[in-house]
């Protein structure tokens, strides 16, 4: 992971600077390109001496979600031909770290057993912004295996869930005080045309 981040971080100073017009524009694609990167049967494709970096381009540019503008294409073609594929969801995560740090945000990932009604994420989020003292990008993630409880990423910071009791509203559960380090990229589902080609999430 120490050597990815190396790898990884001039791609990200380097389009954070080119890109200063369209930042948040930005990170929206180049998190989807992370997205159908971090697939282990993509980066077989890509390493099989047969295919070629044009076959690579069309197959992961077609699979996005929306459409690359120009900068996108010029980014992946780029990454495709350094073979640093593997390096783009922690291109992706730094990117956001630099977007973060010059907006004074930070992106939370809620996980929980089950779907949060946006009323009581919009309560969640008001308490993990006091709570981390800055404004907050909140997503959840789905986690059957949780039980009774939330997880909460708030950049490198972990913080364990318990149920909600007294003083706490409705729907939102009590966090524990974070206790481990950790980053983390979400990966969202592999998109259904990258599965024609055979390729599977993890």
């Amino acid at each position: 992971m120490a050597e990815l981040a190396t790898i990884a971080r001039p791609y990200a100073e380097a389009l954070f600077k080119a890109q200063a017009s369209d930042l948040a524009g930005t990170a929206a694609w180049l998190d989807e390109l992370a997205a159908v990167a971090d697939n282990d049967q993509l980066q077989q494709f890509a390493d099989n001496p047969r295919v070629t970096e044009a076959q690579v381009f069309e197959l992961i540019s077609g699979v996005v979600r929306t459409a690359l503008p120009e900068a996108g294409k010029n980014f992946l073609r780029l990454v495709i031909e350094n073979r640093r594929l593997a390096a783009l969801p922690v291109v992706a995560q730094q990117f956001r770290a630099l977007l973060n740090a010059q907006s004074g945000t930070a992106d939370a990932v809620v996980h929980s057993a089950f779907p949060i009604e946006a009323a009581a994420l919009a309560e969640l989020s008001s308490t993990l912004e006091k709570r981390f003292a800055r404004k907050l990008n909140v997503s959840v993630q789905q986690d059957a295996s949780l039980i009774g409880g939330i997880r909460v990423v708030v950049g490198d910071d972990v913080g364990g869930g318990r149920p909600a009791r007294g003083g706490v509203p409705h729907g939102v559960l009590a966090l524990e005080r974070p206790s481990v380090r950790r980053g983390r990229v979400v990966v969202p589902p592999c998109h259904p045309s990258l599965r024609a080609h055979g390729v599977r999430s993890r």
